[in-house]
């Protein structure tokens, strides 16, 4: 039996940062899009969890800061971290990422991204 809108929001609502980005992606990967054109031209949608921080030390900044909700590279899971506190820019797609691993995976182009 499909479990309720509201069941769906308590159950996501009690998982750590780090569960609650690979519960997202795990359901946003479905979505994603991979086209091929004649000629070898391609274009990829990717869906994405971003998280945005929007002024600074009480005042408001001129411009919001995104970064994409990063999943670890496979294998470099940290076991004990449950918040994205890790930073980092693709330098393939150019994408500011955040992470809890310092090795994570580009949400956008799948590349790895060194975090700090």
């Amino acid at each position: 039996m499909k479990p309720s809108r509201a069941e769906l929001i308590a159950a996501l609502s009690e998982l750590k940062e780090r569960e609650l980005v690979e519960a997202i992606y795990e359901v946003l990967k479905a979505r994603n899009v991979d086209r091929q054109f004649p000629g070898g031209e391609f274009e990829y949608d990717r869906w994405c969890l971003a998280q945005a921080t929007f002024g600074k030390f009480g005042k408001v900044d001129a411009e919001a800061h995104i970064e994409l909700a990063a999943l670890p590279v496979p294998g470099c899971e940290p076991s004990n971290v449950t918040s994205l506190h890790e930073q980092g820019r693709c330098t393939r797609c150019g994408s500011a990422v955040t992470s809890s691993s310092k090795r994570a995976v580009c949400p956008v182009c799948s590349t790895e991204v060194e975090c700090t």
